[in-house]
C-alpha cells in the first residue's frame, strides 16, 4: 500500500509513462516536494529516472483503471500522460480527467493534429514540436529587432 513520504507536501502526482519526458517530469515533481508515482509497462524504463526521484514505480498499463487505482489516482492533484503513444496518452488523459476528476491533467502529444478531441476539455496539451516552433519564433523576433539567435 502507498504511504506518503515523510516531509513532503502530500500532493500526489501520477506520471503515466517512463519516457524521457515522463521521467524528467517525475524528477521535477519529486524535487518540488510532491509524492510521485510513475507507471510504465516496461520496468527497465524506470532506469531513466533521475537521481533526485524519490517516488514509487508501478509496472503496468496506465490506461487500465485498476492500475490507475493502485497508483491512487483518486488522490492525485496532477496526472501527466507521457507514454510514447499519442492515442494512449489521450486515453489516459481522458480517463483521469473525466472519470477520476484529477484537477491537473497534462497530455504529451507528438502530433498536434491529435489534439482535436482534447481541445474542448480541461486537459492541458503539451506538444514538443509546437513548443520548439514557438521558441524559434520568439528567438527569431529577437533577431529581427537587433537581438541574436541563441
Amino acid at each position: 500500500m502507498f504511504r506518503f513520504l515523510p516531509g513532503k507536501q502530500h500532493q500526489l502526482a501520477v506520471v503515466a509513462g517512463a519516457s524521457r519526458f515522463g521521467t524528467q517530469a517525475a524528477g521535477l515533481f519529486s524535487e518540488k516536494g510532491y509524492d510521485v508515482i510513475i507507471i510504465d509497462t516496461d520496468s527497465d524504463a524506470f532506469s531513466k529516472l533521475p537521481d533526485n526521484f524519490e517516488g514509487l514505480t508501478i509496472e503496468g498499463d496506465a490506461s487500465d483503471t485498476s492500475v490507475l487505482e493502485t497508483a491512487r489516482i483518486k488522490k492525485a492533484a496532477v496526472c501527466v500522460a507521457a507514454t510514447d503513444s499519442d492515442s494512449t496518452n489521450s486515453l489516459i488523459a481522458q480517463i483521469t480527467a473525466r472519470i477520476y476528476m484529477v484537477p491537473g491533467v497534462y497530455c504529451r502529444l507528438s502530433d498536434a493534429a491529435n489534439a482535436d478531441m482534447l481541445t474542448r476539455s480541461r486537459i492541458h496539451i503539451i506538444c514538443p514540436s509546437d513548443l520548439c516552433l514557438q521558441e524559434f519564433e520568439r528567438q527569431n523576433r529577437l533577431a529581427d529587432i537587433g537581438g541574436t539567435l541563441q
